[in-house]
């Protein structure tokens, strides 16, 4: 009897290749976590602050729209009441974005 799946013809997965995402998402990490003490310019700061904002806002999009297939106005209001209660606490109480 001939077997005609994939697994059964398949190379087995080198071990060194298994632990390369772990290992960049560890690296990602604690990048990400020593950013903030690097001695950069605050413009850099605050382009950093402004590309993570946007990266979660179209991070979500592309779930709702890509992934399950539906259309929702409901982001769009959640991503603007978040901009608006930044722009009233950045000007109203003193906080930076």
């Amino acid at each position: 009897m001939k077997s005609d799946a994939p697994d059964a013809l398949a190379p087995p997965p080198a071990a060194g290749r298994a632990a390369l995402p772990r290992i960049a998402l560890g690296l990602l990490i604690v990048g990400i976590a020593l950013l903030p003490h690097l001695p950069v310019p605050e413009y850099w700061i605050t382009l950093a602050n402004y590309m993570g904002i946007y990266a979660l806002a179209a991070l979500g999009l592309v779930l709702l729209t890509g992934v399950a297939g539906l259309t929702s106005f409901g982001q769009a209001a959640f991503v603007g009441m978040g901009a608006y209660a930044t722009a009233l606490l950045s000007t109203q109480a003193g906080f930076g974005p």
